[in-house]
């Protein structure tokens, strides 16, 4: 192993990245605790500065072997600016982050990922190795970075949702076949986002939260809770499958401004626990392109007023970190929803007063899109951003431009498999599809904090019973699976396809 030290990224006020990783060589000399705090060398005499009290304790998630990117681990920080009266490679002009390697060991995680600290049943670490890959069919390779600047995933452990591993544990236990089961059995260490979809979910919240604090002071490695916020009134206004509990007509704001009190509530009680929060799928877009659906037009006002609230108050509590959902490629990103689309964010973004913790937008939540295609799905014809990094490369430079953070993450659940829908538009439990890359911080774009699982992959997207309050015309299409159950609801058939096809396999 590499004998030196590690100094990770540091960021300029405005949010830059100076440094990336680099590694200094470490001296074996003794030195005297005494004189100017801006000297010795840090790289030649590093204990010096911790005798006088200008290290402390925190963590990072780069570990450098041999040059590559390996895992979480420890790291000792600069408690004081300290500006050396020499510059070179061991010393920088700006405070570093620095950890002797010979007291690393590589501790491999699962689809190569690596993990810090002491993991536990209820926590993931953040991945920030390079993962498999699938084929052609699948997002493209995501090749090894060093963590972006201000990623609120980095240095973490994700909280591994209860309710979805209790979900995936009793639907393994109904399949036969003993690799499928296996692999099935899996997917429930896998990070999945938690739908707080109607109020009586919100005091569940709270009990996660007490459980992720426990595990991130058990391990050393503090949590990550990820939810989704998805409760608006009238939701969801151009479908019918995934209707809310909440009517403007019947009270329907205050309603919901009560449910995001309850939110930061429980939240509130758990400082030590980062939440990262994707805000109201399938809301904002709707209000780009399909105001001509009365309910949409009806709703405008209060799907603004509502999501300004939620920002504004779960901005307060420093902790939560939120994406606002930004619909898909296939949705926002025709050129002609652009600048629209930005417009819109940017307008919600300033006028909610422009809150510090809204990092930035989610795309491709609950749909089938790659990250990188290998070519252009036939459905796609007509829009060169055909697939979500071209989205997310159009969109980016207009929302900076406007004023809105351009940071993504981006739901690849169920982007395993591509070429498999009649027209892009079709959302519904599309047949054929398969898990897709795990979540990670490998991007393979400065402009992406995270590959995610938004989506519960199991869960229904919406029933095919034509005589349902909630169906929707698009669960009845010839390439949406039926039978279908309500949305939201436990599908087995489809979840034993998504682990059977997932790209790349579990």
């Amino acid at each position: 192993m590499t004998t030196g030290y590690i100094m990770a990224s540091t960021t300029t006020k405005e949010g830059k990245v100076i440094q990336d990783v680099v590694l200094g060589p470490r001296s074996s000399g003794s030195c005297s605790t005494s004189g100017p705090r801006t000297k010795p060398n840090l790289c030649e005499c590093p204990t010096c500065y911790l005798k006088a009290g200008l290290i402390q304790s925190t963590r990072a998630n780069v570990v450098v072997k041999d040059g590559l990117v390996l895992q979480l681990v420890p790291l000792v920080r600069l408690a004081h600016t300290v500006i050396p009266t020499t510059h070179n490679a061991c010393t920088p002009r700006f405070p570093r982050l620095y950890l002797p390697l010979a007291q690393l060991v590589h501790r491999p995680g699962s689809n190569g990922g690596g993990g810090g600290g002491t993991t536990s049943s209820t926590t993931k670490p953040v991945s920030s190795s390079t993962s498999k890959t699938g084929s052609s069919t699948s997002s493209g390779p995501v090749t090894s970075q060093t963590p972006i600047a201000g990623n609120p995933f980095s240095g973490r452990n994700i909280f591994l949702s209860p309710f979805y591993a209790t979900e995936v544990q009793a639907a393994a236990a109904n399949i036969s076949d003993a690799t499928t089961k296996a692999k099935a059995l899996s997917v429930a260490n896998i990070p999945t986002f938690i739908w707080l979809d109607v109020i009586a979910k919100v005091p569940t919240l709270g009990t996660y939260l007490a459980s992720a604090s426990a595990a991130g002071k058990s391990s050393g490695t503090p949590s990550i809770v990820q939810i989704v916020v998805y409760d608006l009134p009238d939701r969801d206004c151009a479908a019918l499958a995934s209707n809310g509990e909440f009517s403007i007509a019947n009270n329907g704001q205050a309603n919901y401004f009560n449910y995001i009190d309850q939110i930061v509530a429980q939240i509130k009680q758990y400082p030590d626990v980062r939440v990262i929060a994707v805000v109201e799928p399938d809301s904002l877009a709707n209000l780009v392109t399909n105001l001509n659906v009365s309910k949409c037009s009806n709703a405008q006002t209060t799907y603004i007023a509502c999501v300004t609230y939620a920002i504004q108050q779960l901005n307060k509590l420093g902790n939560v970190f939120m994406y606002l959902d930004a619909g898909h490629a296939g949705w926002l990103g025709w050129p002609a929803n652009l600048q629209p689309a930005a417009n819109l964010f940017a307008s919600l973004f300033k006028n909610a007063g422009s809150p510090a913790n809204v990092r930035g937008l989610a795309t491709n939540v609950a749909n089938y899109n790659a990250l990188s295609a290998s070519s252009p799905d036939p459905i796609t014809q007509g829009n060169n951003n055909y697939d979500e990094i071209h989205y997310i490369n159009a969109l980016a430079p207009l929302l900076s431009s406007a004023g809105f953070p351009a940071h993504f993450i981006v739901d690849q659940g169920r982007s395993g498999q591509q070429n498999l829908r009649q027209q892009w538009g079709d959302w519904c439990n599309v047949k054929g599809a398969g898990f897709g890359t795990r979540p990670t911080l490998n991007t393979g774009s400065s402009l992406i904090d995270a590959i995610v699982w938004v989506k519960p992959g199991g869960e229904c997207d919406g029933t095919s019973n034509t005589s349902a309050a909630r169906y929707d015309s698009h669960c009845g299409l010839s390439d949406a699976d039926q039978p279908a159950p309500e949305a939201g609801t436990w599908f087995q058939e489809y979840f034993v396809t998504l682990v059977t096809k997932a790209n790349p396999s579990l």
